[in-house]
């Protein structure tokens, strides 16, 4: 076994939905080492992390959009913005976060969910959280005022309007 360790850098022969079960342990050890192996793994763990993020557990979901979030790769763009309408305020933290790594990539998409929901305060938010983050880093340029226009939480008239004009003055290599 040392041998194969070394030549194909395999640890153990534990599969990735195996070691992704042990996400959903009650102990916490043992997630986090789960964890751990996942993101080593890297972008061929999506897939069941996909499937784990769909949980009814919040323990779960939290655990796999951690792993997401630190194997970090412009495939997890989809995953972070659909969990941005996740019920729970813990998941939609990260899924901001997580989108706000992703620096430039995630800009046109985060304003083209936010285009196609406007009235989805968890979206609003979310936007409000990547853009701000996005600016603080320099990453993101608001010539329409747009991170101030989504802290409101009274009035969204312009939305919209700001987002249009956003995307349309955003270009992205």
């Amino acid at each position: 076994m040392r041998f194969s360790e070394e030549v194909y850098n395999i640890r153990s022969f534990q599969t990735i939905p195996n070691i992704a079960k042990d996400l959903m342990s009650r102990n916490y050890l043992l997630r986090k080492k789960a964890r751990e192996e996942l993101i080593e793994i890297g972008k061929p763990s999506l897939d069941v992390l996909v499937d784990l993020v769909k949980s009814k557990d919040e323990t779960v979901r939290w655990e796999a959009m951690i792993t997401i979030i630190q194997i970090g790769s412009e495939e997890t763009l989809d995953i972070l913005l659909k969990a941005l309408e996740d019920e729970e305020f813990s998941i939609r933290w990260l899924a901001a976060d997580g989108l706000a790594n992703l620096g430039k990539y995630a800009i046109r998409p985060i304003l083209q969910k936010l285009m196609d929901n406007p009235d989805s305060a968890y979206i609003r938010r979310g936007a409000h959280h990547v853009l701000r983050e996005l600016k603080k880093k320099g990453v993101f340029k608001d010539n329409y005022a747009l991170v101030e226009t989504l802290a409101n939480e009274f009035d969204h008239s312009n939305i919209l309007l700001k987002t249009l004009k956003t995307i349309n003055s955003t270009r992205i290599a």
